[in-house]
């Protein structure tokens, strides 16, 4: 996907309102390709406090969270049946995602680590808002991914630390594309699972992001061009012949705008 048709994706998005829903925004599936929603999970007291919120941090939704997950399942349900709904191991990507699975009774539902959010090292549960030095070194290390291409760069770890575990863009995006080429393959080794079916896969803001530039550029360090709003959809077509993947629709969040 070039710069172009990402501009045109993300025209999409600015112009959502006027859609009736996603599936009215998303073209029909090629014959031969298999479809990807990415979501992101629903809120939680930390993404009001603007805390960071890695995978050491294991949170529930919170009231706003469980009201946008059911508003993506409703969402969803209009654009299944899935085949598999997949998440994350942690606490607000698993419960999202059980909202989705209660619409698509016959999908195979996965939990798999693979799909976890980032490793923060000692930046996790810092609010970057209230703390000036910890958003210089945060912005600093985020700024070399980018501009120095240090895309093998791990979040520091506080000395002495046994707990914090500080990982790197592109060892994050390694782990989520092996975590997608494994759910591919799963059709292929279950006759139960339809593989002409769409799949879900239910994760966080930073890794969503990570993944899918790794997917549509093989980039990370293109991450920062993109969004994610609390249960944004994310669709991606993937297309067995080549290998590669193609945007449909980015951060897709009308289904949740209306909420209070």
């Amino acid at each position: 996907m070039n710069r172009t048709s990402l501009g045109l994706c993300i025209m999409s998005m600015c112009t959502a309102k006027a859609l009736s829903s996603l599936g009215s925004s998303i073209p029909p599936l090629a014959p031969g390709m298999r479809r990807i929603f990415i979501v992101r999970h629903g809120q939680t007291d930390w993404n009001v406090q603007r805390r960071i919120q890695g995978g050491g941090a294991d949170l529930e939704l919170n009231k706003m969270g469980e009201a946008q997950a059911a508003a993506a399942a409703a969402e969803l349900a209009n654009v299944g049946p899935f085949s598999v709904v997949a998440s994350s191991h942690l606490v607000r990507a698993k419960r999202t995602a059980d909202h989705i699975a209660i619409k698509h009774p016959d999908a195979r539902r996965i939990v798999d680590e693979r799909f976890g959010e980032m490793r923060f090292g000692k930046f996790e549960g810092a609010e970057l808002g209230a703390d000036a030095e910890a958003a210089k070194e945060f912005r600093a290390i985020k700024k070399s991914w980018i501009e120095q291409g240090r895309v093998d760069l791990e979040w520091p770890c506080s000395p002495g630390s046994s707990t914090e575990v500080g990982e790197s863009p592109q060892a994050c995006a390694d782990r989520g594309r092996a975590g997608i080429e494994a759910l591919l393959k799963v059709g292929a080794e279950d006759d139960a699972v339809d593989e002409t079916l769409p799949m879900a896969v239910v994760a966080h803001g930073a890794f969503n992001k990570l993944l899918i530039s790794s997917l549509l550029w093989n980039d990370v360090r293109r991450s920062s061009e993109l969004e994610q709003s609390n249960v944004a959809i994310n669709v991606l077509d993937f297309d067995p012949a080549n290998g590669s993947f193609e945007a449909r629709i980015l951060n897709y969040h009308e289904h949740a705008k209306d909420l209070q």
